[in-house]
């Protein structure tokens, strides 16, 4: 009976001895995991990555140019449009040249269409144009105002303001040519021509009694 009164005694102490797992007062969690942290993990280094190192030293080297960003303005060019004096332009005016005559005027054109203007300009004014040949702008056009004596009877230059003429039927009738050179014509009659007559001009003319035909081709 002893023994096992020993036995029970020993049990109950030993019951009081160790703790119920249940009884122990709960760590607050904080508290937990800082012991965790302090005693079972170790800080790992991060490694570092090459990829962000040259990211971060590129946005290092661009930075100041970002900063320091100059805008270098280029100077335009001179589009100043030089006058140009009005003798010198493309688009001249062309210019005629003219003289007075004894009956008229004669110029020289640059275009036709001048000369042509000139034409009905003196025709208009009840005058004589005549331009000798083929008659370019650049040739001599005439404008010839009718002499005062103009188709009044002559026998000799002396008589008229221009030329004393005769016309193709007199030579026809007189000497039965229409050509002559040198042609005595005694007691003969003409007109007073009424226009100046010049080298290129066709006539017959009369003087001191000889009848003398001029005719010469002009290009």
């Amino acid at each position: 009976m002893k023994e096992i009164l020993a036995i029970l005694l020993c049990l109950f102490l030993i019951s009081c001895a160790v703790p119920d797992e249940s009884e122990r007062p709960i760590e607050p969690q904080q508290t937990l995991q800082k012991k965790l942290s302090d005693n079972t993990l170790e800080e790992i280094p991060e490694e570092e990555s090459p990829v962000n190192e040259t990211t971060e030293e590129t946005l290092d080297d661009t930075q100041p140019l970002a900063e320091n960003h100059v805008i270098i303005e280029i100077p335009e060019e001179n589009e100043t449009e030089e006058e140009v004096p009005e003798d010198n332009q493309t688009e001249q005016e062309t210019t005629e040249s003219c003289s007075e005559t004894d009956t008229g005027q004669v110029c020289t054109f640059e275009t036709y269409e001048q000369a042509e203007a000139f034409k009905t300009e003196c025709e208009e004014e009840n005058n004589r144009y005549v331009c000798y040949g083929y008659c370019p702008p650049a040739n001599s056009h005439y404008c010839d105002r009718k002499y005062s004596d103009a188709l009044t009877k002559c026998d000799d230059n002396d008589d008229c303001e221009g030329y004393c003429t005769v016309t193709r039927e007199f030579l026809m009738e007189e000497f039965g040519q229409p050509v002559v050179q040198q042609q005595n014509c005694t007691d003969c009659n003409g007109n007073c021509a009424p226009y100046p007559l010049r080298e290129c001009d066709v006539y017959n003319e009369l003087d001191d009694e000889v009848v003398n035909t001029h005719w010469q081709v002009c290009n």
